[in-house]
């Protein structure tokens, strides 16, 4: 389909690549057979090495003049960063060719005359329109490399661009000849340091980086197994980043989690209470998270009342204190908040 759309025109392949061991990019152009490969930074992002690939593809272009370049690029987030909203895209890669985006955008500007052209409709490159606008009047002040695209594309004023997203790994064989090529480019002894890593790349790096060495110290010690059982790793939001709770409530969950709470075993523990024993029930044990939640009879009305699914789920399915924490499921959070505002009890 892309090939009957767009025969008259030259087509460029692009593709970004991210393992273990490095990236790198490429792009791939058939008519010339021009193979181009990049090795890039570590740290940088696949997503950010297929925009590479684009921008060296662009550049490639320069020494070519009036000519019809289709850009086509399998990276799903490059779709929508390329100025196309998924709003009302048609999710196959069939493209279609439609005249300039609008009167004001094909013209002469202050920084030149551009045109360019766009495989879907109306407001879709809305994004596109704005960013070029604001880069060609001088207030470039993104540092994303997607603006650098399409200042690139606006200097080479001769030729008419097309950027079109077509499905990975789906059977178009010279799409699968730039994923082999940027694959490849991974490998190389010799890395492009044409750019500094941008700062999403580095954020990005550094949180996995520090998550994994933490991950390590939580596993490999001694301490803290009352959490170790409810979470074996870190991740990269707190859970109760959409739970909607009070500070108050957050601060009950979080302190049951972390197994230190306002019960007499962990006032005892630490020195702060003269006795581990539950002083509201005459069972004679620890009053611990486990016995105040789901075991102490002064409770058993507002037990009946507020914990409802998760009594179930520990009656039922013998499950412990641990296990019903670990679910990180919101409603049994509510739950026992609820029951612990019954009882007058903060932790």
């Amino acid at each position: 389909m892309v090939n009957i759309t767009y025969k008259d025109n030259i087509m460029i392949y692009t593709d970004g690549s991210k393992i273990d061991s490095g990236s790198g990019a490429a792009f791939y152009i058939p008519c010339y057979d021009e193979r181009h490969i990049f090795k890039l930074n570590h740290i940088v992002s696949s997503y950010t090495a297929e925009m590479y690939a684009i921008l060296k593809a662009v550049e490639y272009t320069r020494k070519i003049t009036n000519s019809e370049i289709v850009i086509c690029s399998d990276h799903e987030r490059n779709k929508t960063m390329l100025g196309r909203s998924t709003s009302n895209v048609v999710m196959s890669w069939a493209p279609q060719r439609v005249g300039p985006l609008t009167s004001s955008v094909v013209g002469e500007h202050a920084r030149g005359p551009y045109r360019f052209y766009s495989t879907y409709r109306g407001s879709d490159c809305k994004s596109v329109i704005e960013a070029v606008d604001q880069a060609l009047l001088g207030n470039n002040n993104s540092k994303d490399l997607t603006l650098n695209i399409i200042a690139e594309m606006m200097r080479n004023n001769t030729n008419y661009y097309t950027l079109q997203w077509i499905p990975g790994h789906s059977g178009i064989k010279e799409n699968e000849a730039v994923d082999k090529l940027a694959k490849e480019s991974t490998g190389l002894t010799f890395t492009s340091y044409e750019f500094y890593v941008t700062n999403a790349d580095f954020k990005s790096h550094q949180n996995k980086k520090i998550g994994t060495e933490m991950t390590g110290i939580l596993t490999s010690s001694l301490k803290a197994n009352w959490y170790k059982n409810i979470k074996q790793c870190f991740t990269k939001t707190p859970w109760f980043t959409a739970s909607k709770m009070s500070r108050g409530e957050i601060v009950n969950i979080c302190r049951i989690r972390l197994g230190h709470a306002n019960v007499n075993a962990c006032l005892h523990r630490i020195k702060c209470y003269f006795t581990p024993l539950c002083l509201n029930c005459t069972m004679g044990v620890d009053e611990t998270l486990e016995h105040l939640i789901f075991q102490c009879p002064k409770y058993t009305h507002e037990r009946n009342n507020y914990l409802q699914k998760t009594k179930i789920i520990s009656e039922t399915f013998s499950k412990n204190l641990n296990y019903v924490i670990s679910t990180e499921k919101y409603e049994m959070y509510n739950e026992i908040n609820n029951f612990l505002k019954a009882i007058k009890r903060k932790l």
